[in-house]
């Protein structure tokens, strides 16, 4: 499964050339994640037996960070990410923590977060940084 060999057809390299290159980018992705968060939750995305996706998590006593939240393309649009990310949302609202993330300022995905109640919190290079703060405080 990857959710980016889509974005490598442009290139018009072999097979085997877009999986090295996939599999190395996936290693020095996931060994950044592990340096710049304490213990991120790594989770696997399924629908019965079919992985759709994946989701770095982070946590804070403060804040869940989702650091990176990717679907297959053709399961993207279809409500999946939404329930994912309420499901981020309820778990924070439930510890009295914020939802935060990064997306690219030309990336679509940034419509959903606002939908969500995400709001802008700032830039880092091209991406917004977003926080989502819940409505009620916890019981």
């Amino acid at each position: 499964m990857s959710v980016r060999m889509a974005e490598l057809e442009p290139t018009g390299w072999p097979e085997a050339m877009k999986h090295a290159f996939l599999t190395s980018q996936f290693a020095l992705q996931t060994r950044h994640y592990a340096a710049a968060y304490a213990d991120p939750d790594f989770m696997i995305l399924t629908c019965g037996d079919e992985s759709v996706g994946r989701l770095y998590l982070a946590h804070t006593d403060a804040d869940l960070r989702v650091v990176d939240v990717s679907l297959l393309p053709e399961r993207r649009g279809g409500g999946l990410g939404r329930a994912l990310l309420q499901a981020v949302q309820a778990r924070a609202a439930d510890d009295g923590r914020t939802v935060s993330l990064s997306v690219d300022m030309r990336n679509p995905a940034q419509n959903l977060y606002r939908r969500l109640g995400f709001v802008e919190d700032g830039t880092e290079g091209p991406s917004w940084r977003m926080i989502w703060r819940s409505p009620t405080p916890p019981a």
